[in-house]
């Protein structure tokens, strides 16, 4: 599934992962149904421990990934595949990671009826040989905090 955005509609969010200002990951403020989703990936994540991926598993394909920094799973997108590895982009959050083909699992039916609780963003008008927007950009946003 895809985000629901809508151009005129205020969204309250965070910068989730930051490439720089041409590439970057919002993540919805309300943490409600991220925790949701965070709890079910790990329960489906333990208990296919003995799960193996298909071999048919290529980009595009929707997975559990286990994250090796905190070894938790997480709702991913395969970006590529090799033989031991995949590339994949955590949906929730924006960040990339290589993961062992072993650390990948099946994404169950009720993990992909909620929307993604990130999405990739560009600051519009930023002109990347430049480096630099028009100031006019930042009338776009609303800053708290």
């Amino acid at each position: 599934k895809k985000p629901n955005l809508f151009k005129d509609k205020l969204e309250e969010v965070y910068a989730s992962f930051i490439d720089g200002p041409h590439y970057f990951w919002c993540q919805y403020s309300n943490t409600e149904v991220l925790n949701k989703v965070s709890r079910i990936a790990q329960e489906v994540g333990q208990a296919y421990e003995n799960v193996t991926i298909p071999g048919t598993l290529g980009p595009g394909s929707p997975c559990l990934a286990l994250f090796s920094t905190d070894k938790q799973w997480y709702r991913a997108l395969v970006m590529d595949r090799t033989d031991h590895t995949v590339h994949v982009v955590f949906i929730d959050y924006g960040n990339e990671s290589e993961v062992n083909i072993k650390d990948v699992k099946p994404l169950p039916l009720s993990l992909l009826e909620e929307i993604p609780q990130a999405f990739l963003c560009s600051l519009n008008g930023f002109d990347e040989s430049r480096g630099s927007w028009n100031d006019e950009v930042l009338m776009n946003f609303t800053i708290s905090g």
